[in-house]
């Protein structure tokens, strides 16, 4: 979930998946789909989990028009909203904030994401004309929001279990900006092996290690991206396969083990999530669980139109998390859209 490119629940039985394309031995994964207990959720988006399996995610709870922040601790599902951060829209009534966005979890029960300005009392307006800041709960509990030195948005993504929070912020000009947060200090880290890229940090680990993705533009505009590892004295491409294109790193792990997203030069229309183990590239394809629930409905058979996957986060055990969206047509010709979370288990 960034400026620009945000981050982008039914079945019982798992399946298996797990692909190497890079390196020496192949690593096998077991898909198993994330079922809210309560069925008032909606729209469920998975985004990190923590060594003892604690899940952070956002969702849509009842017929209530904005986020909650999803935390299943032990199994016990918990929904938590930014307080004070109520607004009036343009009708007076009052909403959540339509944009709070959980984004990360540590082992010691902190989780980080970023929300508009609670304090404001701005009409609603989108995503990209309100000020945003991160957030900060411990144990479910609001601790207070965080703000880099700029006039604009802040976004916390990734927290350590030494409380090091990592996250980007946009400059006046709309550039984004690295930067890690502890005990009330910034410091800005930028992605510096190529002039003029911009920088969104994702994850830290236990080590300091922080991963994001650099945007470079390309001279018409866009941006090619490049995602990378930044050590305490030095910064490193993650290595990958030559045929992906605009990869986004979103996770990391005490092992150096990276999750995210791409797409291949074969399948450009086709999002497929990874984790990257030390040079060990793994494809992580949820499209069979997503399968599997739509053919759980009836009507079949069902044909594939389109899917994405995205891995989201990744514990010190190496159990990765993340989402796929994915569009079928049934027997009639019918559009079917399935949106599941899921848990990968190596071994």
């Amino acid at each position: 979930m960034t400026v620009k490119s945000i981050l982008r629940l039914f079945v019982a039985s798992s399946l298996a998946a797990g692909l190497t394309v890079l390196g020496l031995a192949q690593t096998h994964y077991t898909l198993a789909a994330i079922t809210p207990a309560n069925s008032d959720v909606k729209q469920l988006e998975v985004t990190g989990v923590s060594t003892n399996d604690t899940l952070v995610g956002n969702c849509i709870k009842g017929e209530y028009p904005g986020n909650y922040i999803y935390l299943r601790i032990a199994g016990i599902e918990q929904f938590d909203v930014i307080p004070d951060g109520t607004q009036l829209d343009q009708f007076g009534s009052q909403m959540y904030l339509q944009f709070t966005y959980a984004c990360g979890v540590n082992n010691c029960g902190t989780v980080v994401g970023f929300c508009p300005q609670p304090d404001t009392n701005a009409l609603y307006v989108d995503e990209f004309n309100r000020q945003t800041v991160g957030f900060v709960l411990q144990d479910g509990v609001f601790q207070g929001t965080i703000a880099a030195p700029s006039p604009y948005s802040t976004f916390a993504t990734g927290v350590n279990d030494s409380g090091t929070i990592c996250g980007y912020y946009e400059d006046e000009t709309y550039v984004l900006h690295g930067f890690t947060y502890k005990n009330k200090k910034f410091t800005m880290t930028d992605y510096r092996a190529v002039d003029g890229s911009e920088t969104q940090l994702a994850g830290i680990n236990n080590n300091g290690t922080v991963v994001g993705t650099a945007f470079v533009p390309v001279g018409d505009g866009s941006f090619n991206t490049v995602p990378f590892l930044m050590h305490k004295k030095d910064t490193v491409t993650l290595t990958l396969p030559p045929d992906l294109v605009q990869t986004t790193a979103t996770c990391i792990n005490v092992n150096d083990q990276v999750g995210g997203w791409t797409v291949t030069t074969e399948q450009p229309d086709r999002i497929q999530g990874f984790v990257n183990s030390n040079g060990v590239y793994t494809v992580i394809d949820a499209t069979p669980v997503a399968t599997a629930a739509v053919e759980s409905r009836g009507n079949g058979p069902y044909s594939l139109v389109q899917t994405a996957t995205t891995v989201t986060g990744i514990n010190n055990n190496g159990v990765a998390v993340g989402f796929v969206d994915a569009t079928f047509t049934d027997a009639d010709h019918n559009q079917a859209i399935v949106e599941i979370n899921f848990t990968a288990t190596p071994g």
